[in-house]
């Protein structure tokens, strides 16, 4: 594995930001109930995931976590199926 200093480190991570939407807890809160119900069963660790899908309107959530497919409330793709997407 190639070695990487500090400064690629940092511009890789801003990069990797461009296409990722953080959220404080606010803003995802009043979801966690929906999400608890849909996916709790499956996998408790995930619903914090799936609240912040739905506070965002997400289009889908990239996994390869079978867990979500229990749940019908966003969308699901797998890698293979995202590269696949126009």
């Amino acid at each position: 594995m190639k070695n990487v200093s500090e400064q690629e480190l940092i511009l890789a991570f801003d990069d990797l930001l461009f296409f990722v939407t953080l959220l404080h807890y606010g803003k995802y809160s009043n979801y966690l109930s929906k999400a608890l119900l849909a996916i709790e069963h499956r996998d408790r660790k995930d619903v914090d995931y799936l609240a912040c899908a739905l506070a965002i309107q997400a289009d889908f959530i990239w996994t390869e976590d079978d867990d979500f497919s229990s749940q019908n409330l966003v969308p699901t793709k797998t890698t293979t199926e995202f590269l696949e997407s126009d």
